[in-house]
């Protein structure tokens, strides 16, 4: 499948330039993207607080603006053409597209504002165990692959799996591979090894370890990958279905909820509740389409094969159950001192409890949100 046909790059080019949005003045520095180097970019910043004056331009032949002066264009092509070098060389394609430009891009600077959003909050999550859901042709696969991109940007190398046929993952194909993996990473870890970043993505998730009754084993393996994650600060991307098959697992272990909404559109949660986002952390629209070439997940490809333990459904069941009301009690007092939108008395029915259970949650745990920085 296709991916991007309108790169979010050459459009902040465009920005850069000041064509983007009717020749309005952007709010970067002309040399944004170009220059890799913070010295350099502080050095150029200073020469234009100094120099951006008509009358000082005016001494020189054919300069109208500060970046027209010759030690910053001289000195620019110097560094862009070091730093488009190491892109070619590293396979850093989105700064290669930078660099060619605008080809056929609407004028509208929405779609890198929804990068910009989910960037800085990539940034200040630590273990980012996300659940995509949303109906069929929403463009959940798009998304999570765009979020992959996003990841790069942040992060540089970052370790990729995936368990369906995508550009720059290893695609796995059993179950044992991935806990094999975790387990081995959080042992290094543990040992005190510098590790790259890590991203597991897992399409049709609902179908692989979701269930009820004989499946019920599923949903205790998927348990256990997520927290295995979480030990080893592994980021894991899950792509569900249209919200139904959000389970009590789901909910205790994952730390983002996407209501993937339409091709265009997405909502990020705290928490789903009867097929609710609940939390609200940001809303996206005008998301751009991710340029990662991609094959939808077929059912065969993976493989279901979990070494059992001594860890049996009920008592896996019972760590769950704890592990939910720990996070019940923080969403309860996380939405009393963040959303204004629901009373007390509105956060109780949702969870379900008495509203003097949502004010001890407030008061036991609201010094532990605020040292979090989510308050």
């Amino acid at each position: 499948m296709s991916g991007q046909e309108k790169p979010i790059e050459p459009e902040f080019k465009e920005y850069v330039k000041g064509t983007l949005l009717d020749d309005e003045e952007p709010d970067v520095y002309p040399w944004a993207g170009m220059v890799e180097d913070p010295e350099i970019r502080s050095y150029f910043a200073q020469i234009a607080r100094v120099c951006d004056d008509k009358e000082f331009l005016e001494q020189f032949e054919d300069v109208e603006k500060v970046e027209d002066l010759d030690i910053i264009t001289n000195t620019q092509k110097e560094y862009a053409t070091e730093s488009a070098t190491q892109s070619l060389l590293t396979g850093r394609q989105g700064h290669l597209s930078f660099f060619s430009g605008l080809v056929g891009y609407e004028k509208d600077v929405s779609g890198m504002q929804a990068l910009m959003q989910l960037q800085s909050f990539i940034e200040d999550t630590p273990v980012f165990i996300a659940y995509i859901y949303g109906l069929m042709g929403s463009g959940k696969t798009d998304f999570a692959n765009l979020l992959r991109e996003v990841f790069r940007s942040v992060h540089g190398e970052v370790r990729e799996l995936a368990n369906y046929q995508t550009d720059e993952a290893e695609q796995v194909t059993r179950y044992s591979e991935i806990v094999e993996e975790l387990e081995e990473r959080n042992e290094r870890m543990l040992d005190g090894k510098d590790l790259a970043p890590y991203l597991l993505v897992m399409d049709e998730a609902a179908q692989l370890f979701t269930g009820s009754g004989s499946d019920q084993h599923k949903a205790k393996h998927l348990a256990k990958l997520l927290k295995l994650a979480r030990k080893a600060n592994a980021h894991v991307i899950l792509i569900g279905q249209d919200g139904k098959d959000i389970g009590p697992s789901l909910r205790a272990l994952c730390t983002v909820f996407v209501h993937k909404e339409s091709q265009k559109k997405a909502s990020l949660y705290r928490d789903v509740a009867n097929r609710q986002g609940v939390g609200n952390i940001m809303g996206l629209s005008k998301i751009p389409k991710s340029s990662i070439e991609f094959q939808t997940y077929d059912e065969g490809d993976f493989i279901f094969d979990p070494e059992e333990d001594d860890t049996t459904v009920e008592e896996l069941e019972k760590e769950i159950d704890e592990l939910q009301k720990t996070h019940e009690r923080r969403m309860m007092a996380l939405l009393t001192v963040q959303d204004n939108d629901h009373t007390q008395a509105d956060i109780a029915e949702l969870y379900g409890v008495s509203e003097k259970t949502v004010r001890r949650a407030k008061s036991d745990l609201e010094d532990e949100l605020e040292e979090a920085g989510l308050v």
